[in-house]
């Protein structure tokens, strides 16, 4: 359940390019519902609203149903689809949960435990909400306060390009993917090995 003293949206960011898969992550399928079909089911299923794709091939994402909104930095990277995400949304919500379009099994719980904190005491406090296993951050699984949009825009006209850099300016809390996350909500799908196994899981 997501904390009711929020507004949540939810963004599938669909533009990166793709290199190592050879074709348009997002629009390949799984169990028959293309990858960015699922990650947007998840989201409004957790109780997110609005959804929308930001990035990629807009007339595709729209023909699967999706609320598409353009990349306002095509090419640039996940910083500057992750700006797009809050500033068309600012007005809408008060948290936005940005998943990557490559998560196969993109889960509800994962999507309500990312936005707990945010209800708990001190959440008031909060910027971000990233899970966190051994020494890596999941940047492609995390939910953004709208407040963090002019941080993130000043970072991206200094040069950066990369969310997680930006961390260190904002105030984080670590979700620990152990115990409350299976790792498999968080697994991103980035070449056709990663296909091949996903599809052929039981």
């Amino acid at each position: 359940m997501l904390p009711p003293e929020f507004r949540v949206a939810g963004a599938v960011l669909c533009g990166g390019a793709s290199r190592r898969m050879g074709t348009d992550k997002a629009l390949l399928e799984i169990d028959g519902r293309a990858l960015a079909r699922r990650v947007h089911d998840a989201l409004v299923a957790a109780g997110c609203a609005p959804v929308r794709a930001v990035g990629g091939d807009s007339a595709a994402l729209r023909a699967l149903g999706l609320d598409v909104i353009d990349d306002q930095f095509p090419g640039e990277g996940p910083l500057g689809a992750l700006i797009t995400a809050l500033a068309a949304t600012r007005d809408d919500a008060d948290i936005v949960v940005a998943l990557g379009c490559d998560l196969p099994d993109a889960d509800p719980r994962a999507i309500a435990a990312l936005c707990a904190p945010f209800g708990s005491a001190g959440g008031d406090e909060l910027d971000v909400v990233v899970p966190r296993s051994e020494d890596r951050h999941h940047m492609h699984h995390a939910a953004w306060h709208v407040r963090t949009l002019p941080v993130l825009q000043a970072a991206f006209a200094a040069g950066e390009r990369a969310p997680r850099r930006v961390l260190a300016q904002l105030r984080v809390y670590p979700l620990a993917v152990a115990p409350l996350l299976d790792p498999r909500w968080l697994a991103d799908l980035d070449e056709p090995g990663d296909v091949a196994s996903r599809r052929n899981r039981r």
